[in-house]
């Protein structure tokens, strides 16, 4: 059954965007935000850990093979 308001991740990743700038290409826009949502313990805290890692750490070059555009400071609430 689809849930109205929610697309797989192919289907985000075909939607058309405008010229951006991107903090992880192309998942997260600079000035944008992100949801990680799924069932209770199947990884949302390791993945977003791991995510903001490579955000902050300047050697790595992207997360799960998406590219890091922009690094900088990060906090996790």
């Amino acid at each position: 059954m689809e849930r109205p308001g929610i697309v797989d991740v192919s289907e985000y990743l075909d939607l058309p965007r405008n010229p951006q700038t991107w903090l992880v290409k192309p998942l997260i826009p600079t000035s944008g935000a992100a949801l990680i949502f799924s069932p209770p313990k199947v990884g949302k805290t390791y993945a977003a850990i791991q995510l903001a890692l490579a955000i902050s750490d300047r050697t790595q070059d992207d997360w799960l093979g998406f590219g890091i555009a922009q690094h900088g400071p990060v906090v996790f609430l």
